[in-house]
């Protein structure tokens, strides 16, 4: 059963108390760099402060509570920074050779290839060296937080998964597995569902 949450601190603990698995999804915004003791630089969407604090307790709860957690896309920057990580604010003004990760309609099709780490969770479920993925984002994780393994790399160096192997189920992808492009996709999702 899937239960869409009201943006409300206050339950977080009754949330997490009721709920078996965190689902941090992404959206049209961004985090506001504050959040990592950075100011804003270039480009930059939206901020829904609100929901990004929410996000925030409910990963901290979740994670000593050693509940399952899967971020997609801005969820997987939104781990890396409630574990001290940074962001790059804005790709194309970072990485000088950068492949378009932001291409139009680039998340209803793969668009490029990412490298995965042998030995890690991602591996394990894809069980081959590289997979093409989707991908529509503009940020991407720079300075890792603690704890964290980046398990997944595009070829011009962006980070596009992180893992805590430390944490029963904790997992990030830059890409969108929700649309089920691939059979990598779907057992990405599945190994979530089955977690919680």
């Amino acid at each position: 059963e899937v239960i869409i949450l009201p943006c409300e601190i206050e339950a977080v603990n009754t949330y997490c108390n009721i709920i078996d698995g965190l689902l941090i999804t992404g959206g049209d915004f961004d985090i506001d760099p504050m959040y990592y003791n950075e100011s804003v630089r270039g480009e930059i969407r939206d901020i829904i402060d609100f929901r990004t604090s929410f996000e925030l307790s409910m990963f901290n709860e979740y994670y000593k509570s050693q509940k399952p957690i899967f971020g997609i896309c801005g969820g997987e920057q939104l781990i890396n920074i409630a574990l001290g990580g940074t962001l790059i604010q804005h790709i194309p003004d970072e990485i000088p050779d950068y492949i378009l990760h932001n291409a139009p309609d680039a998340g209803y099709k793969t668009s490029h290839s990412v490298n995965l780490k042998k030995g890690s969770k991602l591996y394990e479920l894809c069980a081959v060296d590289q997979i093409f993925v989707n991908s529509s984002h503009h940020q991407a994780i720079k300075k890792l937080g603690t704890g964290l393994d980046a398990t997944a790399i595009a070829t011009d160096g962006v980070i596009e998964a992180v893992e805590d192997v430390s944490h029963f189920f904790c997992l990030g992808v830059q890409w969108h597995p929700e649309f089920s492009l691939t059979d990598h996709d779907i057992k990405i999702t599945k190994s979530f569902i089955e977690a919680c």
